[in-house]
């Protein structure tokens, strides 16, 4: 299942295979993509403890979702969110699949 969209390149061979099973290698970068965020979030001021409690429920979803359709959309979700970690809007959603 490929949406023609920024996010379906997530797992595209240039960044690297993780896994020959798919549906893993997607979640290794999906999990990467949170690490990277986190981060740059701590970077750029967010206290660790919330930063990593954020990077911790987000893993949680990822490792939940069990269709490719279904970690698809929590990556754009990441991608959408993470302005709000970084620009400190408090603005804490959590994913609903």
């Amino acid at each position: 299942l490929q949406e023609n969209n920024d996010y379906d390149t997530v797992d595209d061979k240039c960044r690297g295979v993780l896994s020959d099973d798919a549906i893993q290698n997607l979640r290794y970068h999906i999990v990467v993509t949170i690490a990277m965020i986190s981060r740059m979030c701590i970077e750029k001021g967010m206290e660790e403890d919330e930063s990593y409690q954020l990077s911790d429920y987000y893993i949680r979803c990822v490792d939940r979702a069990k269709e490719e359709k279904e970690l698809r959309k929590l990556h754009k979700y990441l991608i959408m969110q993470s302005e709000c970690w970084l620009f400190r809007k408090k603005m804490f959603i959590p994913f609903i699949a």
